[in-house]
Formats: C-alpha cells, structure tokens, sequence
C-alpha cells in the first residue's frame, strides 16, 4: 500500500515540471508503464504541454543532450546513468507507437471514455453524441416550453409570476434569458444530488401548489399574530410613557429616538430595527434627552419600559425569522415549477436528438464507478490504470472526486503512485461547481486509511524577487484581514462555526514562496481618489475608468514593446472598453511608431471576421435572394475586402455583385462545406494573410455542423451558427508583441513580462442584481417538508433559517474574489502596475482592500521568505502613488509580432483534405501553415490545356482525373468556360488560327525568366495574356505584362499585344 501524494504548487512554482518529473520516473522505472498512467488535466491546452513535455525529456534523456532530469532519476530510481537512458529509449520508442495509450486527457475527456463504454449498460442508442454546448440546449428546450404553454395551466402561472418579478425589478417581462440561466442551475452538482424524494415532489405540481398555500398561510399568520403583540407592547409603552409624563422628544434623538420607536413597534416588523435600538438597549441612563428629563425618562425605563422594548425587540427578531425565511422561500417558488418542466423538456431534447449532456457525465460516472467493481471498470473501458495524477486539485467537483475516489483507492492499495496537484489560492471557477474544500480537507480525510503525504512547492521561477515579496506579505496580510472581519460580523450576530473561523486564513497558509533575481521587479500601484470635492463652488469628482485609462495608457506608451504585455479585466465589458479606448489613442497618433497594437478574445472572435460575415452573407443569399439587409451588408463586406486587397479601390455596387452571384446561381444546391470551398476560391479570399486563421477555423465550424446535426441545409447550418458565434474564437498565443486583453478567469494559467489592471476596484459583496440562486436547508419542520428551497442570496438571510447558508456564500465569495486577486498578482514576470480606486463612500471592494492592506500592515518576522514591511513604499509627496522596486527590463526574446505574417494561401480543395489537417492555433504574429499550398486556381489549371476551344472538355476531364474538378460540377465548369471563349475578343484567341503556348518559358539572357500564361503567334504577330482570377485590379499587373510585351518585341517580333484578362469581371485591360 502507498500514500497519496498531495502537493501544493503556488503560482510560478514549477507545476507542470514537477508532473513531468513524476512522470518520468514511472516511465524509466518501467517502460510499459505509458499505458497504465492517467494524468488528467483542466484544459486541452495544458495536456497538450504535459505530452510534449514528457516526450521532449524522454529523447533528452535518452540522446544525453542536457536533460535536466535524468540525474535526478537515477538517484531516484537508484539505477546507473546508462540504464535510465535505455529505459527512457524503450518508453519513447512505447509512446510513440502506441500514442493513444498515454493518457494525458482532460478529465470531460476521461468520462467520455468511460461513458461510450458503458453506453448499452446505460441504454443509448449507437452512434450518440455528447453535448458539450449546454447553452444552445437550454435555449432550444426553454424556447420549446414556452411554445407549449396553455392558458389556465400551471407553468403559465409560475412563468406569469416570473414576469411580474421582473417587472417589480424595472426590467423587461420578457423572460426566456431568465429561463436560461435558470436552468443552468438543473447542471448545478448540489442540485443532481439532492435526494429522489425532493425531485419527485418538485414534479408534482398539486403537492407544490399545497405547500406554496401552506407557506403563504403561515407568514400570514406570523404577520398579523406579531402586529397583534406589538400593538399590545406599544400601548403598553403609551401608558407608561404618559404616567411619567415622558413623550419622544424626552429620548435622545427624539424622532429617531427610543421614545419614537416604542410608540410605533408595528411598523418596524417589516423594516429594519433602527440605529438607536442597538445604540441604546443596554444602557438606560443615555435615554434621556437632558438632564431636565432624566429623573423621568430612567423612571419610566425602570416602570417596566426597558423591558417592554427587550421584549418588543426579541419578538421582532424571533418572528422575523420565520417571517423572513417564508418570503424568501416564496419570492423564487416558481423556480422549482419552472426547473420540473425545463428538465422534462431537455430530456426530452436529448433523447430526440440522441444526445448525452456532458455535464451529466459525472454525475452518471459517479453511479456506474460506485455500483461496479474498480476491475470490472477497468475491463469495460480495455484500460488498466494504476497510477493517477491530477492537476489543478482545486478545480476539483465533489461528484468528480467521488468517482475518481475508488479508482485512486484501488491503485493506492495496490502499491500504485497516486498524486494530486493544485493552489487553494487560484481556486475562481466555483461557478463550474467546483469546491476548493475537496483538496483542503476531504481528500485527507476519504483516503485516510491509505494516508496522504503532503508537500509544497515552495521556490517561485516565474517572478522577479520584488513581486514574490509583495505578494507574500500582501496576501498572507490581507487573508488575515478579511477572516478578522468575516469572524467578527459572525460572532456580532451570534452565528458560530468553526470552519468559518479559519477558512480564509487557512486557504493561504502555503502562500509564502522564495524568489529569484533579488532586487529586480516593479510593483506600481495608483489610487484614483474619486471622493467628491468642491471646487471653485461646485461639486465635482473624478471618472475612475477615464482616469485609470489614461494612467494605464501613459505606463503602456513607457513600456513600449519590451516583452509581453497583459491588460487584464473582470468582465469581457471591461474588456472591450480597454480595447476601444486604445484604438481611440491610436486613430488620433499620428506617429505610426506611438501606436499600440492590441489584441483580445473579442478580436478573435469569428463574427468579428469581415470574411466570415461576407461568406454568411453569400450563405444568406443563396437561402433568401431578396433579402434586402443581407444585400447591404454583403456590399458593405465586399469593399472592405476590397480595400484590403488594395488601397484606393473602387466601391462595388449591387448590380456589378449580383452577376457574378446570378452566374453561379448552382451554387445554391451546394452543401455547406462545398458553397464554402467554392465562395472562398470565386473571390479568393486565401489571398489576404490575416483571413487565413478565420477562414480555418471556420471549416471546423462547418464540418462540426455536418457532423453533429442530422441535417446537412444550408439554412441549418445559418441557424447553427447563429447560437455558436458569440462564442466561437480563434486560439490565441501568449508571446506575441501586441499588448493582449485578456480576463482575469482566463488569464489563469498564463505568464507575460508585463502586467496591467486597470480597474482594479471590483466588488467584495454582492450587488442585488447579481446575487446568485442558493440552494438552502431550513432547520425549521416546515421547511424540512420540501428539503430545499431556491433563494435569492440577499442580507434578509442573516435573521432567517438559513442564516448558515448566507455566511457560507459571503466566505465562499469574499474567498473568490481574494483568489481573483491573487491569479491577476501572479501573472507577470517582471512588472505589475495596478489602478485603483480611492472612495471610502463606495461598498467594498478589492480597492478598499488594497488600500487597507497597504496602510494598516504589520512586519512578519522570523520568515525565511522574501517580505517587505507595506507601509513603507508610499510616495511621501503623493500619497496616491505606491510603489516597490523599478522598471525590470525583460529578458530578450523572440517575440511574435502582429504584422508582417508570411503565410501560405489556405487550401481550398476536397474537404476530406482539410478534415486531414490539424485545427489552427492562431497567432497573430506567427499563424500556422495551412495544411497543403495550391498550386494554382483551379480555372487558372484549366486555361493551361486550351490551346482551342475544341479543348475545352478534354481540358475538364484531364482536371476530374487529377481531382481537381468533381465529376458533379464537370458540367458547370464546361458551361462557364464556353460562354467565356465565345465572347469578342477572347473568340479569336481560341479559334485554332494561333500557335498556343502556356505556362512556357521565355529565358532573357542575364535576366529573370519569364513565364506569361498564354502566348499565341502568328507569323511576326503576336499576343500575350496573364490570366487573373479575381477581383482587384493592379497597376503592378500591367508593368508585368508590358515587360513580356517588350521581350517578345525585342525577339523580332513586329507586332505585340499585350492583355490582362480580369476573368471573373469579364473584361481586359490592354497593355
């Protein structure tokens, strides 16, 4: 039996080198070993790393070329040198003819694999697919219930019930996104695991139409039962109150006072108690007004009315509780009507479609693993694993942990190596169900028979020294402070739990890291007060957003393009602010050398590809040919393309357009993959680089349609991509010379030289128009009947049942936001620069933190890791401005630039070619080749074999032979190419007269070689002509074909003419 190793790896730690390393060992220790090892990861990208990583090493080690590992191997592996190198020869030689056999998946990946093995087992039909886009489900099943709704019906209620909330919120009653986003909440993991009792009674729409009579009842009654008792407590107070001749005004505060309060307890059951309550409850002798009433008000408070207003007070609170908790209940009831009827329908869905959710995959893991034995599994799946590694442990789901749990167990127990990698402090994705808490103390506490070995990478090779140091006092400082204000806000309201005491604080116990390059590293951070001020007699304050722009703007023009440069964001809003911001400085500079170039996810984003759109213009044609937006828009798109093919070219209008596109009116009985094929090679658009990365991507989209959907219409494919393309993008690099936009969610992961945030001021607490749906668990038996209620996160938790749920969610959050914090802060290499924002008016926000952190720190002593005392380093003249350390230069490097990209025209051939190439990384400095270049157009082919026009369908059949043309458009090529060689002037060039050459070669001595298309002669006669297939014009090409003119003339001929054939437009230009 072996322990599990679990290993704490803060950011920059040297994660994935360790996994390599661990990797490694078991692959030179036994060779065979490739095919019993499972390393999951988080992401595609990452496990692509870890492979190349693992195969990188083996050929090092194995060719002696300054590994890095294989010392460290044979010491541990306490073998010799040389024997290490044959092992890693026999795993490399394993590998890489068994590639499939190294498991370095994604853990959606791993469920997969086990799913499809046990699909008869779970009655699919063959052939299923697995849904990965939950969205275009959820909209398709709610768009389908709404169809089906009926008048008098339940659903109709609750949905009438939805709308009204809406419009109570100053919303549109439009409610459909609501439905969505509801529904997502059927994909929650607590949700699936709640027990059969509870979605067996959410079915039931009798049994929820009771309970929701029965809670309504009972608040009722809570509300007219407690008004009752205060009336009876204010009278009371009434008639004390006058017995010492006492009134409001003889209480501090007077109408906001104890005494006001008392005569008016009834209309503080439904509001907040006021300040004076807590102010002044314990203590009667600050009741009075003035001493010239004191003898009478503490007589009066003695007379029985101190315990009038304790009584009031713990009524008010007592009942407010289950007051509270039965509006809370109530204000989302319709939610469970809702989410009953929306998961019948994506059921439904599914199985029309012969689909199986992805989000479901673990969920139903978790039910075969935990029902079967771990070899029956293993059988099933033809894959025996025993050793597991998995990456990025806080990212971990419980369902997740619980299946893979028994598979660890038995390779534990079997004597296996079993491990664990991740950083509680870069735990942001709860959203996904994930729960940072499984790798915290779970995980210790279900293999404890086996035992877990803890360790923790604790050196830092990603930051310069000045940033390790910030961030190690920083974080362990501001851990500490926001556990302080979380307990205390607890303890105030009574509310005890011991792992809320601690949890904060604890999750950034391995925060600490040592550091390389002492004295190197910028930590830059400026506060923007926007306090209102008056000036000059007026009131006036400062725009955060404008102002932390313009900072930003000013450090980015210091930075220039040295190294990698980062901008990171909250929101992809935010993002797209930042982005239009700098494109604004840039239109204005006039030094071109002073402009920034940028780039984001959005940029990347196909819909934003001019070409694209113009192809889904083309697309929408062919569906709907009088569609007169489309026929704009199309215009539009086709001189911009224009444009880019060459400056100061002619607009087009919708005549000249529509007949080429009536000239290939067949187009519209084309598939989608072939339509996109021909629409690329009609209007060359492989000829424009920066096109080639969209239009690539793009063929995934298409074939994915052809794949997936049933259906292969054009108008099937148009619908489909309406639901993918917000979220459909190119894959973008890291190392490239444009500033990158980028949000903090998927900054993780990442590195750059140089860091920006420039609005570094988002919210600790939630807003109300954000708060997320709780599932909650009443103590109370009345809640207890329905097990769990949907509730809007709001401060009414606090005084109601579900008081543990709100602190949980307020700890869960305020953690969140501190790990955001912590992933933007450990991103660069070299230099941070952070823009926040000064307001103690404001509600809390990570600025508020920054701030508080930074003035009101204390030294850490008797640490072996970097520190610095945070107090230290504001700008005495300017105490908005704090700074650690100076600008670090980056280490030179070959970044990628965004201009001047070389690339290879994107193949437009059979399709099958294309399913054959590798999907596209882009990189907007340095794309990758397309899979195979053309080697010509395939009419330009087609001119080569006619000499006459007799030769035109031996020419066609020569091209169907060689592939090039498919047998299914022979008769179109045959029709266009005729009608072409009938016309004037281009009918004598092809009339036999003519001595034809094509393709040949005039040789000048001492010069270049010339190689026109077509020469015809004709005694001393001669012509020539350069064909050119697509729609821009040059001036370029008449000095060409004016130069074979003046060869041909300076070879004795005594006649030339000279023309460029502009094919697609139908016209010549003579030369």
């Amino acid at each position: 039996m072996s322990k599990l190793l679990k290993i704490n790896a803060s950011a920059g730690s040297g994660k994935t080198f360790r996994l390599t390393r661990e990797m490694l060992l078991l692959l030179t220790r036994n060779p065979e070993n490739y095919k019993h090892i499972l390393a999951i990861t988080f992401t595609n990208k990452a496990a692509a790393e870890m492979k190349s990583r693992v195969l990188k090493a083996l050929l090092e080690i194995n060719t002696d070329k300054g590994s890095v590992h294989l010392k460290a191997l044979a010491d541990l592996n306490k073998m010799p040198v040389e024997a290490i190198q044959k092992k890693a020869d026999e795993a490399l030689f394993n590998i890489l003819h068994n590639y499939s056999l190294l498991s370095v998946i994604t853990i959606d990946s791993f469920f997969q694999r086990v799913i499809k093995s046990f699909a008869r087992e779970m009655g699919f039909q063959m052939n299923f697919d697995i849904e990965m886009d939950l969205d275009s489900v959820l909209v398709s099943s709610a768009h389908e219930m709404i169809n089906d709704l009926k008048t008098g019906d339940k659903l109709t209620e609750w949905l009438a019930e939805l709308a009204i909330k809406r419009i109570e919120e100053g919303k549109s009653w439009s409610f459909e996104d609501d439905i969505v986003s509801m529904g997502k909440q059927l994909f929650n993991e607590d949700f699936k695991l709640f027990s059969e009792t509870f979605h067996n009674r959410i079915k039931d729409r009798d049994w929820l139409l009771r309970y929701k009579q029965l809670l309504v009842q009972y608040k009722k009654h809570i509300e007219v039962h407690t008004l009752k008792m205060l009336a009876v407590l204010s009278a009371d107070a009434k008639r004390i109150m006058d017995k010492y001749q006492v009134g409001a005004d003889s209480f501090k505060e007077k109408s906001r006072g104890i005494g006001t309060f008392m005569l008016s307890l009834d209309k503080y059951f439904v509001k907040d108690l006021p300040a004076c309550v807590n102010k002044y409850k314990d203590d009667v002798s600050l009741w009075p007004q003035s001493d010239k009433v004191a003898n009478s008000v503490i007589a009066a408070a003695n007379a029985g009315l101190e315990k009038i207003l304790k009584d009031a007070v713990n009524l008010i609170q007592v009942k407010k509780k289950s007051f509270n908790s039965c509006s809370l209940v109530l204000d989302n009831f319709y939610t469970l009507g809702i989410l009953s009827e929306l998961s019948q329908k994506i059921d439904d869905y599914s199985k029309d479609n012969n689909l199986f959710l992805l989000s479901n995959t673990a969920y139903f893991l978790h039910e075969i693993i935990g029902n079967n034995d771990v070899p029956f599994v293993y059988e099933k799946m033809g894959q025996m694993y025993s050793h597991f590694m998995i990456d990025e442990f806080q990212d971990t789901s419980i369902i997740q942990w619980n299946t893979l749990k028994p598979l660890i167990a038995g390779s534990l127990a079997s004597g296996g190596k079993s491990l664990v990698v991740g950083d509680l402090k870069q735990s942001i994705y709860r959203w996904r169900n994930t729960d940072w808490r499984i790798m915290a103390q779970k995980v210790d506490e279900d293999v404890k028979e086996q035992g877990v070995k803890e360790e923790t990478l604790d050196k830092n090779y990603r930051s310069d020294y000045n940033i390790v140091a910030f961030n190690n006092s920083f974080f362990f400082q501001a851990a500490e402070s926001i556990q302080k204000s979380l307990t205390d806000e607890m303890v105030s309201v009574g509310f005890e739990d011991n792992i809320f005491k601690t949890m904060i604080k604890k999750a950034y116990e391995s925060n600490f890291q040592l550091a390389k390059n002492q004295d190197k590293g910028l930590v830059k951070i400026d506060f923007i007060d926007t306090t209102e001020k008056e000036v000059e007699g007026e009131k006036v304050k400062l725009d955060f957003k404008a102002e932390s722009l313009q900072l930003m703007l000013a450090d980015l023009k210091l930075i220039g393009e040295k190294g990698s440069t980062a901008i990171l964001v909250r929101t992809n809003k935010e993002g797209q602010e930042v982005m239009d911001f700098i494109n604004e400085n840039n239109r204005l500079e006039e030094d071109p050398t002073k402009r920034i170039a940028v780039i984001s996810d959005e940029t990347a984003l196909l819909s934003n590809s001019v070409a694209v759109n113009f192809i889904l213009n083309i697309f929408q044609y062919y569906i709907n040919p009088v569609n007169v937006i489309n026929k704009e828009e199309l215009v539009n798109n086709w001189n911009i393309i224009l444009s880019e093919m060459q400056a100061n070219q002619a607009k087009v209008q919708w005549n000249e357009l529509s007949v080429l596109l009536k000239e290939n009116e067949h187009f519209r009985f084309l598939l989608p993959d072939r339509l996109l094929e021909k629409v690329i090679e009609l209007f060359q658009l492989n000829q424009v680089t920066s096109y080639l990365p969209y239009l690539q991507r793009f063929y995934d989209v298409v074939n994915e349609y052809l794949h997936r959907s049933g259906s292969r219409h054009l108008l099937g494919f148009v619908d489909y991509w309406e639901e993918k393309k917000s979220k459909t993008s190119l894959s973008l690099t890291e190392n490239q010379k444009a500033v990158r936009i980028i949000t903090l969610h998927k900054s993780k992961g990442l590195q750059f030289d140089n860091v920006l945030i420039p609005f570094c001021n988002w919210p600790m607490e939630y807003k109300n128009f954000d708060a997320p749906l709780k599932w909650v668990q009443g103590d109370y038996h009345l809640f207890k009947a329905i097990e769990h209620a949907p509730v809007q996160f709001s401060k009414a938790m606090e005084n109601s049942y579900f008081s543990k749920d709100y602190y949980i969610e307020k700890a869960q959050f305020y953690l969140d936001n501190l790990n955001l914090l912590y992933v933007a802060f450990t991103r660069p290499k070299n230099n941070l620069y952070l823009y926040c924002e000064f307001n103690e008016s404001k509600s809390y926000t990570v600025s508020h933190l920054v701030n508080d952190v930074l003035r009101n720190s204390n030294n850490i002593d008797g640490s072996i890791f970097p520190q610095v005392n945070l107090q230290k380093y504001w700008d005495k003249e300017n105490m908005s401005q704090y700074q650690i350390g100076s600008y670090s230069v980056p280490e030179d490097k070959d970044a990628e630039s965004i201009e001047n990209i070389e690339l290879y025209n994107l193949p437009v051939s059979a399709i099958d070619e294309h399913l054959k190439s590798k999907p596209l990384v882009y990189d907007f400095a340095s794309q990758q080749k397309a899979s195979k270049r053309l080697s010509g157009n395939t009419m330009h082919k087609l001119f080569q074999y006619i000499y006459k026009a007799e030769d035109i369908d031996k020419a066609i059949n020569k091209l169907v032979g060689e592939g090039l043309i498919s047998s299914v458009d022979r008769q179109i090529y045959s029709e266009r190419v005729n009608s072409l060689v009938m016309k004037e002037p281009y009918k004598d060039w092809y009339c036999g007269d003519w001595k034809v050459y094509t393709e040949a070669a005039i040789v000048v001595p001492k010069q270049h070689e010339y190689r026109p298309d077509r020469v015809m002669i004709n005694g001393k006669k001669a012509v020539v002509v350069d064909y050119k297939f697509g729609f821009v014009q040059k001036d370029s090409y008449i000095k060409q074909v004016s130069d074979y003119k003046q060869t041909l003339l300076d070879m004795g001929f005594e006649h030339v003419d000279a023309f460029i054939w502009y094919v697609s437009l139908d016209k010549y230009v003579m030369a």
